[in-house]
C-alpha cells in the first residue's frame, strides 16, 4: 500500500494513458498561439545557430519570410529546448508536444513526492490525479506553455518547503534554478515568488531569506531574468502596460469571478468539493492545519495576481492544480481519519483505496474528452514543395498560423515564404486596445495590393467560421473569383469543424520587389519595407 515503485508506475501508466487517448492531435489546434509556439522553436535555433547576427535585424527577417513567429511576447527556455529536440528529430508539430507532454509527466512525479513527504506515503497514490483534470489533459496536447510553467511551478515550491525546512540546504540553488526556468518559460510563473515570500512568513522563516548564501543566489537568479526584462519592457511596452492592469479595472466583480467560474472546466466538480473538504477541514484540524494553509496560500495567492493582470484565460489557472491535487487528497485523508475503519485494511488501507477508486473514475472520464484538432495542412504543404518550390505564398483565414509552421517546416533552405492576409490587408493592433485597418474596400484595390506588394503569383483561401469577418477579407475572395486568377485545386482539411482551402493562381506575373512591407503595430512598426532572411 505503500509501495514508492508501485505509485511511480501507477502516475507513468496514467500518463502513458492520456498521451494515447488524443496521440493523433498534432497539438496546434489553439488558434492562434500554439503554432506561434511551435514556430518560436525554429526561430531561436535558427537565431542561436547564426550567432554572431543582429538579433533586431535578424527577427524582421525572419518575420518577413514566415510572419509567424513571436519572439518578443514569451521567454526564449521553452523555445531553445524545443528547436533543440527540431534539429533531433526534425521540425514537427508532434516532437513539440512531445516536450509538453514530458513537462506532464514530470510534474507527476513531483506531485508523488510531494504527496508522500508531507502528507502520507499511501497518499502517493493519487498523484496520478494531477494528470487527469480536464484542463490538464486538455493544454498538454497543445504546444502551449501552461503545463510546463505548471509543471516547472511545483517544482520551485517543492524545492522551497525542503529548502525552508532546512536552510542550509542545497534546495537554496534548485529552488532558484526552478524559479528562473519557471520565469523565463512563462512570466505570469513569477506569481511562485510571493507563495514562497508567503510561506516564510506564515513559517517565520524570514530568517532564511537574509542569509548572505541566500541573497547572493536570489540576486544571481534575478540577473538571469533582466536581460528579458529589458528585451520585453524595451519592445511589448503595450503589453505589460495591458498585463500590469489598472486599478479600476481590478475593483471589477466580473474580473474577481472569472477564474472561479472557470474551475469546474479545468479541475472538474468532484476533485474541487474534496478539495473544498480539505480546507475546511484542514484548518479545524490541528494536524493538518499546516498543510491546508500551504496549499491555500498557493491558491490564493496565485488566484489574486491572475485576477488584477489584464489577460485573462482560464488556461492561466493551471499554476495551481497541483495545489487543488493537494487539497483534495488533505480531505480524503481527513474524512478517512473521522471514519471508523476496519482492521483489515486500516487508515492506510482506506487512503489508498479511496485514492484508486478516484484516479479510475477520473481515468473512464478522461476517456470521454474531445478535444479540437484541424489535420491536412500536411498535404496543402506538399503541393507547394512540388509546384512552387521557390515562390511566397498568399494565405488568407485564421488558421494562418498553422499554415505558416508547416510552410516553415518544409522549407530549411528558406526557399519559400508566406504572406499573411491579416498583415497584408487588414493589420491589426491588438493590444492595448484594437487598432484596425481596412486596406482593400473593393475587389480591385484587394487585386491591386497583391500585385504591387505582395510578390505572390498563389493565393490559399480559407472558408471557415470568422474567415470573412473584414472587409477587406471579403474583398480578396471577390477578387480571385475574378478572371485575373486561375483555380487550381481545393482542400478539406479533417477536423471538427468545416475548414475548406481554395488554392488560386494568379495568371499574371506580379511584380518583384524582392522585399516585404513587415507591420507590427504593437511594435510601433506599421510598414517597414524588409528583405527576407535567407540559408
Amino acid at each position: 500500500m505503500r509501495s514508492f515503485l508501485g505509485q511511480v508506475a501507477l502516475v507513468v501508466a496514467t500518463w502513458v494513458y492520456v498521451v494515447a487517448l488524443h496521440w493523433h492531435n498534432d497539438g496546434l489546434w489553439y488558434q492562434g498561439d500554439a503554432p506561434r509556439h511551435a514556430a518560436n522553436g525554429l526561430f531561436w535555433w535558427d537565431f542561436l545557430s547564426r550567432i554572431p547576427v543582429n538579433p533586431l535585424e535578424f527577427a524582421l527577417s525572419y518575420y518577413a519570410r514566415y510572419p509567424v513567429i513571436n519572439p518578443t511576447m514569451y521567454p526564449p527556455v521553452f523555445y531553445v529546448l524545443e528547436g533543440a529536440a527540431f534539429a533531433i528529430f526534425g521540425a514537427s508539430p508532434f516532437v513539440a508536444k512531445t516536450l509538453v507532454l514530458c513537462s506532464t509527466l514530470g510534474a507527476g512525479l513531483y506531485m508523488l513526492a510531494w504527496l508522500r513527504r508531507w502528507m502520507l506515503p499511501a497518499a502517493g497514490w493519487a498523484a496520478a490525479l494531477l494528470i487527469l483534470p480536464p484542463g490538464v489533459i486538455g493544454w498538454s496536447h497543445a504546444v502551449m506553455l501552461n503545463v510546463p510553467s505548471m509543471a516547472l511551478t511545483l517544482a520551485a515550491l517543492y524545492h522551497a518547503r525542503r529548502w525552508l525546512d532546512a536552510p542550509a540546504s542545497r534546495h537554496l540553488y534548485l529552488v532558484v534554478t526552478f524559479t528562473v526556468l519557471a520565469v523565463l518559460t512563462y512570466v505570469t510563473s513569477a506569481l511562485l515568488v510571493f507563495v514562497i515570500l508567503a510561506w516564510a512568513a506564515a513559517e517565520h522563516r524570514w530568517a532564511a531569506l537574509v542569509t548572505r548564501r541566500a541573497i547572493a543566489t536570489w540576486v544571481g537568479g534575478g540577473l538571469l531574468v533582466l536581460p528579458w526584462v529589458v528585451i520585453t519592457v524595451t519592445w511589448m511596452a503595450p503589453v505589460v502596460s495591458y498585463t500590469i492592469g489598472s486599478a479600476g479595472l481590478a475593483v471589477s466583480s466580473a474580473r474577481w469571478m472569472y477564474y472561479f467560474e472557470a474551475l469546474p472546466h479545468l479541475f472538474a466538480f468532484m476533485p474541487l468539493a474534496i478539495a473544498a473538504i480539505g480546507i475546511v477541514g484542514g484548518i479545524v484540524d490541528s494536524r493538518w492545519r499546516h498543510e491546508a494553509i500551504v496549499a491555500s496560500l498557493w491558491v490564493g495567492l496565485c488566484y489574486l495576481g491572475l485576477c488584477y493582470i489584464g489577460p485573462r484565460e482560464d488556461r492561466y489557472l493551471l499554476i495551481t492544480a497541483p495545489a487543488f491535487v493537494i487539497l483534495a487528497v488533505l480531505g480524503i485523508v481527513i474524512v478517512i481519519s473521522r471514519l471508523p475503519m476496519p482492521k483489515l485494511i486500516g487508515a492506510t488501507g482506506a487512503v489508498t483505496v479511496a485514492a484508486l477508486a478516484l484516479v479510475a473514475v477520473h481515468g473512464v472520464r478522461a476517456h470521454s474528452m474531445f478535444l479540437p484538432f484541424v489535420d491536412g495542412f500536411q498535404d496543402v504543404v506538399r503541393f507547394f514543395e512540388l509546384e512552387a518550390p521557390r515562390e511566397r505564398i498568399l494565405y488568407d483565414g485564421p488558421f494562418n498560423g498553422t499554415f505558416s509552421f508547416y510552410m516553415r517546416a518544409g522549407d530549411p533552405r528558406f526557399m519559400r515564404a508566406v504572406v499573411t492576409g491579416h498583415k497584408l490587408l487588414y493589420p491589426t493592433a491588438m493590444l492595448p486596445r484594437r487598432r484596425f485597418t481596412e486596406r482593400a474596400t473593393s475587389p480591385a484595390e484587394a487585386l491591386a495590393i497583391v500585385r504591387r506588394e505582395c510578390d505572390c503569383r498563389w493565393v490559399v483561401i480559407e472558408t471557415s467560421r470568422n474567415s470573412e469577418t473584414t472587409l477587406a477579407a471579403r474583398q480578396l475572395r471577390a477578387a480571385v473569383a475574378g478572371r485575373e486568377f486561375q483555380f487550381v485545386r481545393s482542400y478539406i482539411l479533417r477536423g471538427n469543424t468545416p475548414i475548406r482551402l481554395d488554392v488560386y493562381r494568379l495568371l499574371e506575373e506580379p511584380m518583384l520587389r524582392g522585399e516585404v512591407d513587415v507591420r507590427l503595430p504593437n511594435l510601433g512598426l506599421d510598414e517597414l519595407s524588409r528583405r527576407p532572411i535567407e540559408k
